[in-house]
């Protein structure tokens, strides 16, 4: 009986006149994910965010693999990107005035570094904000830097992460996806020390850390390049993930799914 009344009260709310501001309020949330959406196709480049992740991911971007037309963010994850690049703007602001209050820090022009001290195949494209943007030719990669810092006589690339109070709480250092992330800006520009920020999204606390990137983890984002370039090369795409997480938000999950999980023909 309990079900049919379900039921009952599921068709009652479906069929139930919308309030004005319910109304607008989804109209709002389509709106923002809309503009959330990313119509231009991704660079055939790669990308240090997924460097040591699903490499059938990084494949499918080298080769163009047509991206899911379904897939489309929520406005809550369009809100949590958004909130994430104000964060990192602000956050740089206060950096840049460090010096000003007498602290031995220094914000470094990264565009103004790499003609001091060129780093070969690594050409800076263009500023966005407070970020740079840059590319490597030898390894084809491309990435946003979030800053280069001069700390108390040290070169220091800035890594500026925002996450959620479940993350933030159980932080004791960087995660390796990032310390894979931050190696292959490390190949790039050359710095081997990274300042991480990590910020809890909803109060703003931050934990601090500094990384010594190894010459060993420096060959690790060189071998799964060479790996993936392989793959590409013989037309075989990489086997599947294990790792379900790394699928949530991956644009290509149709695209996967028609191939399956073995490595199989391009």
């Amino acid at each position: 009986m309990s079900k049919l009344k379900d039921l009952a009260k599921l068709i009652n709310n479906s069929t139930k006149e919308r309030t004005p501001a319910q109304k607008f309020g989804e109209l709002l949330e389509e709106t923002i994910s809309r503009n959330g959406q990313k119509n231009r196709p991704p660079s055939k480049t790669y990308k240090p965010s997924s460097i040591g992740g699903c490499m059938r991911k990084s494949y499918f971007q080298i080769v163009g693999a047509p991206l899911d037309e379904t897939q489309k963010p929520t406005a809550d994850l369009v809100g949590i990107w958004e909130s994430g690049t104000d964060r990192h703007e602000r956050i740089q602001n206060h950096i840049k005035t460090m010096k000003e209050h007498g602290f031995d820090v220094e914000w470094v022009d990264v565009e103004e570094f790499l003609k001091r001290r060129p780093v070969k195949g690594t050409i800076f494209k263009e500023k966005i904000g407070n970020e740079y943007k840059l590319y490597n030719s030898i390894l084809n990669i491309s990435f946003m830097c979030d800053g280069i810092i001069k700390f108390e006589g040290r070169y220091y690339i800035l890594e500026i992460k925002t996450e959620d109070q479940f993350k933030h709480k159980g932080r004791i250092g960087p995660t390796k996806k990032h310390i894979d992330q931050a190696a292959s800006y490390a190949i790039c520009l050359g710095i081997d020390q990274i300042m991480f920020i990590y910020e809890w999204r909803e109060y703003t606390s931050k934990h601090y850390f500094d990384y010594v990137i190894t010459d060993k983890e420096k060959e690790e984002v060189i071998h799964y390049i060479e790996t993936c370039e392989a793959h590409r090369e013989a037309e075989v795409v990489p086997k599947m993930t294990d790792k379900k997480s790394e699928c949530k938000y991956c644009p290509y999950q149709e695209y996967c799914s028609l191939i399956g999980e073995t490595e199989g023909l391009k």
